[in-house]
């Protein structure tokens, strides 16, 4: 968001209707939500509270010592039993986070060292709050941003790139994990708060269990193409960890579905900026999955000691990391 190096991540944003994710800022100032799958689209769910393939699982004993696939009293293939007819209550949220959370440590093989708060927000509480961007700007900082969108001939010297970035984030972020306050917060349509299924979740968890593990406000970058490629990995590696925890909904999983209401968007987005910060979902999941395949969960946890340092290295991974180009190309 400046001339110079700045802390990638500031928010991880899930955003409705492409892939589940986050926001990282560069040294432009206008880098905001980047795109996420819509969670009430993304998985298949049978009914209307819960999908119901999988056996029930129930009353299962605690380990003595906190370990993998487990956690605050539930382990990653309980049956909870909710009633989502009024919503979920703060128990029933708590209950279904940690179980969230306990599979993410089945699914990523790696430990979370503390439980993170999960809030619901109302799209219409998102709107009006400082995560979709709002607040004071200076001239010199307005002035350049406008020219920039419009240079880039995505928006028009009649309207406020601003303004249109606000919009974009207020109406396409479905939930977000924010490393600055160990806080994740998940976005319900309608008048009920309830979660909107368990992969906005999974994927925000993910992020979570990144900072936690490699420290993600310690990552920098100096330009939108150091970010996209930094993003590559930690996005990819989110987006990798939320597609195979949906996988095991239903057949060994029993899986929260989406409400009636859903988590939709909440009105037009402009497509041209959308797009600019769609490339670490669009390539990081093939990314990640390439160097996982290859040398499984502890290889992608190296790449935090060598972050990609081009986008082009994400769009083409090798086999070996030597020869990886170092340089942006």
């Amino acid at each position: 968001m400046r001339a110079r190096s700045t802390v990638l991540l500031v928010v991880l944003v899930a955003l409705a209707g492409c892939s589940v994710g986050y926001s990282g800022s560069t040294p432009t100032p206008t880098d905001g939500t980047t795109p996420t799958p819509a969670p009430e689209t993304a998985t298949p769910t049978p009914s209307a509270n819960q999908t119901a393939t999988a056996e029930p699982v129930t009353d299962l004993p605690d380990p003595e010592t906190d370990v993998l696939g487990w956690e605050n009293g539930y382990w990653a293939n309980e049956t909870i039993s909710v009633d989502r007819s009024d919503g979920l209550s703060e128990a029933e949220r708590e209950r279904i986070v940690a179980r969230a959370m306990a599979r993410v440590e089945v699914v990523r093989e790696m430990e979370f060292n503390a439980t993170v708060p999960v809030e619901l927000m109302s799209r219409e509480e998102y709107q009006d709050s400082q995560y979709a961007g709002g607040g004071n700007r200076s001239a010199a900082f307005t002035t350049f941003d406008n020219a920039k969108f419009e240079a880039l001939f995505l928006v028009g010297e009649d309207r406020d790139s601003l303004a249109v970035q606000q919009s974009n984030r207020g109406s396409s972020v479905a939930g977000f994990y924010t490393p600055r306050n160990d806080r994740i917060v998940v976005i319900y349509g309608g008048e009920t708060a309830d979660l909107p299924g368990e992969r906005t979740l999974g994927h925000e968890l993910t992020h979570a269990l990144q900072d936690q593990q490699f420290d993600l406000t310690s990552i920098t970058a100096s330009s939108r193409e150091q970010s996209n490629a930094q993003n590559g990995l930690i996005e990819g590696d989110a987006s990798l960890t939320e597609e195979r925890y949906m996988d095991r909904c239903g057949d060994e999983w029993q899986c929260l579905s989406a409400p009636q209401s859903g988590s939709g968007s909440g009105g037009d987005i402009h497509l041209g900026i959308y797009i600019m910060n769609y490339f670490p979902y669009d390539e990081g999941p093939a990314f990640v999955e390439f160097y996982q395949e290859r040398g499984g969960w502890d290889r992608i946890n190296q790449m935090y000691d060598d972050l990609p340092a081009s986008t082009e290295q994400v769009a083409t991974p090798r086999s070996t990391p030597s020869t990886r180009t170092r340089r942006p190309t």
